[in-house]
């Protein structure tokens, strides 16, 4: 498992809460058989919502496939902003002292409409499968079911797969934007496209088919 920690402290005179984080984050580690690939600091106050480090952490979670880890449960728990950030950004995410936490529980009250209808989803789900397994076609499997409409079948597969592409589209380029904004980055401080290569590789971060990053890769994103 790799691991992108990330730590926070409200004030500066909080700063030795860095060291307490650090070991219970590394102890968290060693248990669970994970290396740590990355690590985020940041001085703010957890009702903050735009935290630039916190950002960088999900970024570095969400394109490195690790797993966003926090030490203690007391800043998740009162800070509403940083579960909506994990939620949004759909990074795995595990805190050491509550790692049974999960959105569900730690915003019980305001995720009962939503569990609610999971629950009735679930249930329409296995009743629609236990019909299908008795014999009975349903929807669009049904005899005569298109009869005299078959365009609109065509037509909604056209636009299901316009919507497939758009939303692929705008992840890739999500994606590039990242990756191009962290090159130039990297440009700017004299890095040549091998090192580049060699330091997005260091911390974990593949392309889009999960390779390494290699020269004429840097080359590719920057043009």
């Amino acid at each position: 498992m790799k691991i992108v920690a990330y730590f926070r402290v409200s004030t500066k005179k909080q700063l030795t809460s860095f060291d307490v984080q650090r070991e219970t984050i590394e102890q968290f580690a060693r248990l669970h058989n994970g290396t740590i690939i990355a690590s985020y600091r940041e001085v703010e106050s957890g009702r903050k919502r735009n935290r630039p480090q916190l950002l960088k952490a999900l970024e570095h979670a969400k394109y490195s496939g690790a797993k966003l880890v926090v030490a203690k449960l007391d800043r998740l728990a009162r800070d509403v902003n940083f579960m909506s950030s994990l939620m949004e950004a759909g990074v795995e995410f595990a805190i050491c002292d509550f790692p049974e936490a999960t959105p569900l529980l730690i915003h019980l009250l305001s995720s009962i409409a939503e569990y609610e209808a999971r629950l009735i989803r679930d249930r329409t789900r296995e009743a629609l499968k236990q019909k299908r397994r008795d014999g009975v076609l349903l929807g669009s499997h049904r005899p005569e079911h298109w009869r005299d409409r078959e365009h609109r079948r065509l037509a909604g597969a056209t636009k299901g797969n316009q919507r497939s592409a758009a939303v692929r589209s705008a992840r890739a380029s999500e994606r590039l934007q990242f990756f191009r904004s962290k090159i130039m980055e990297l440009r700017q401080v004299g890095k040549t496209y091998g090192e580049i290569a060699e330091e997005l590789n260091d911390q974990s971060f593949t392309t889009p088919r999960g390779r390494r990053f290699t020269k004429s890769t840097i080359a590719k994103i920057i043009k």
